[in-house]
């Protein structure tokens, strides 16, 4: 985080001994004109920019027998000292964070998302190939376009094994995604510095422990693309992509084949998961086979001026339609 930031770190003790953790960062915020607020945000800074990293599956550090109840004590702990807003982004919807038990904070779902998958355990199971589970539409254009990328030689699947490769696969990922965007008139994910700076760092810091992969796919000599992938636990977690798509005029579906050739990879290798993470997009729909849902939570005090601002949020909502906060994009070039 750049200096100016002062991140808090909370500890949640029971008995001696530790169950819960977070980062805290505090911010004044102030809305609508006239509407202030003592602010917390969980694991995030609060500032849009830096944010665009887009944290997901956020929450206190914990057992998940202990999840809810320690979210809990947590929000009454700050609300209780002080803090007006506790600002939970991108949260599992069944981490069942309740409401407070004596009436002293609200919690108000802002908005949400949904992050898709294919659960690969299941896929195991079913003795099927992943090509097989996709509706006949899906299927049916996968070949055609594998057929068609196969007209320049034997598919490719390569992972970097090296920090210098990873930094070059890196670099023309970017390169990849900018250009892409740009191209929409839209600045990409990476045009922020904050964010390029973060991963190129993450990547160096990091890919000796596993936890990075960086994928790239190719038929003959020719590379479609390149995925920035996080590995945890079994679970890969698709963040960002950079697409070719002047390799072919016609049949060009690269993203698609791109994680069609890392799911059946990594399959291979033996994940459990392959998460897409947050957002909807045609892709993501026609190639995963379950979802998570994701809300973005803030527990606020119970006082007049926060019920004036959800008086005036419920009229807004009547006039346009129910949730409309909750369809505005949160995700930005990322996804």
């Amino acid at each position: 985080m750049p200096p100016v930031l002062q991140p808090m770190l909370l500890i949640s003790l029971e008995s001696g001994r530790l169950i819960g953790l977070a980062i805290l960062v505090s911010r004044s915020l102030r809305r609508h004109g006239f509407i202030s607020s003592k602010a917390i945000f969980l694991n995030k800074s609060g500032d849009d920019e830096l944010d665009e990293i887009t944290i997901e599956y956020n929450g206190i550090l914990a057992e998940q027998e202990n999840l809810g109840r320690v979210t809990a004590a947590a929000i009454d702990f700050l609300i209780a000292r002080g803090w007006d807003e506790v600002f939970i982004d991108a949260a599992i919807t069944s981490d069942g964070i309740g409401e407070s038990p004596d009436g002293n904070w609200i919690l108000n779902r802002r908005k949400y998302w949904v992050s898709y998958g294919v659960d690969l355990n299941k896929l195991r199971d079913s003795g099927n190939s992943f090509l097989e589970t996709l509706s006949a539409h899906t299927r049916q254009r996968m070949r055609r376009a594998l057929t068609a990328y196969g007209e320049l030689g034997p598919m490719r699947v390569e992972v970097a094994e090296s920090l210098a490769d990873a930094n070059s696969w890196f670099s023309e990922l970017r390169r990849l995604h900018q250009l892409a965007w740009e191209r929409k008139g839209l600045p990409g994910a990476f045009a922020n510095p904050f964010l390029d700076q973060f991963h190129t760092e993450l990547v160096a810091r990091r890919m000796d422990s596993g936890e990075i992969q960086i994928l790239r796919v190719g038929f003959g000599e020719r590379w479609i693309g390149y995925l920035y992938n996080f590995i945890w636990n079994g679970v890969v977690h698709n963040y960002q992509a950079g697409l070719d798509y002047n390799v072919l005029q016609k049949r060009n579906w690269p993203g698609a084949v791109l994680h069609y050739a890392s799911i059946d990879f990594n399959f291979g290798r033996g994940a459990k998961y392959y998460d897409f993470l947050g957002g909807s997009n045609q892709l993501k729909l026609s190639l995963s086979d379950t979802s998570v849902p994701l809300d973005w939570m803030v527990a606020r005090r119970n006082c007049m001026k926060f019920q004036i601002e959800d008086g005036m949020r419920s009229f807004r909502d009547r006039l346009f339609g129910t949730n409309y906060a909750g369809r505005q994009s949160a995700g930005k070039a990322r996804r």
